[in-house]
């Protein structure tokens, strides 16, 4: 299992990088968790909790992956398919939060919280409204509207 652990870390940080995510911390902020718990799937370590995994998952991976690669370290369980690898995974799993309806919301909480533990569908809402409010903030041409103003104000809401 350490081994695999090893291996998940290294595909964790090369696909990090391949979506965009340059620094364990930037991805850390994107997923809503410390730099550390990235930092310490990247490297391997066994204390790392599903709920990280989960999101990690999320943002790279098809769904049931991480799990079914660290069970039997089929490797090509962490594979995307062509069509998806056309689309960043963070920004294919941006659009499905985007495009969620309130119920559907609630529907994905529930089920984090029944397979990852009483709590977590709650940190996976947050971190989806988050992403919600950060994708009406993007224009489309890409660049953010008031950028400046609203880093001052979520640094100030600290």
């Amino acid at each position: 299992m350490e081994a695999r652990r090893k291996k998940l870390g290294k595909w964790v940080s090369r696909d990090r990088k391949a979506a965009g995510y340059r620094s364990q911390r930037a991805f850390a902020t994107a997923l809503g968790v410390h730099e550390r718990s990235v930092a310490a799937v990247e490297s391997g370590e066994e204390k790392v909790g599903e709920t990280v995994l989960g999101l990690i998952e999320d943002m790279l991976y098809p769904r049931g992956s991480v799990e079914a690669f660290l069970a039997t370290g089929d490797e090509s369980a962490l594979r995307r398919s062509e069509q998806e690898s056309k689309t960043p995974a963070g920004q294919a799993e941006v659009e499905r939060i985007v495009a969620m309806s309130r119920s559907e919301l609630m529907d994905e909480a529930d089920a984090y919280d029944k397979s990852l533990g009483e709590g977590a569908g709650d940190r996976w809402l947050d971190w989806a409204m988050d992403v919600r409010r950060r994708a009406k903030q993007i224009k489309p041409s890409g660049t953010r509207e008031n950028a400046g103003r609203d880093a001052k104000s979520a640094n100030s809401s600290n």
